[in-house]
């Protein structure tokens, strides 16, 4: 069983990673569409051609979206773990130790 103390820092990092993902996707939500929209209008006014025209805007996300793709190919595999595995992973961490002291003392 995980120690009592641990589960205390556990839920506190875990309610600061959810507060701060959170606060990131709002950032997201308030300047994602001042962006692109700032962006979409002076490519309509520029009268400039392909691929600075309208289609300038969408050619951003595109690569903005592949670019996300690709970083989150790239994130290890222990992100994929339940919490059970990650309890377990713990557990056997404190067994270990728990084994190092013993053989200390």
């Amino acid at each position: 069983m995980v120690s009592s103390n641990l589960q205390i820092i556990l839920f506190y990092v875990t309610e600061v990673i959810i507060g701060l993902g959170q606060s990131l996707a709002a950032l997201g939500r308030t300047l994602g569409p001042a962006i692109a929209g700032s962006v979409f209008s002076w490519s309509l006014g520029n009268h400039l051609s392909y691929p600075f025209d309208f289609r300038f805007v969408y050619i951003l996300l595109t690569f903005f979206c592949l670019f996300l793709i690709l970083v989150s190919l790239r994130l290890p595999k222990s992100f994929e773990m339940s919490f059970a595995d990650h309890e377990k992973e713990i557990e056997l961490d404190d067994h270990t130790l728990e084994q190092l002291e013993l053989e200390e003392t």
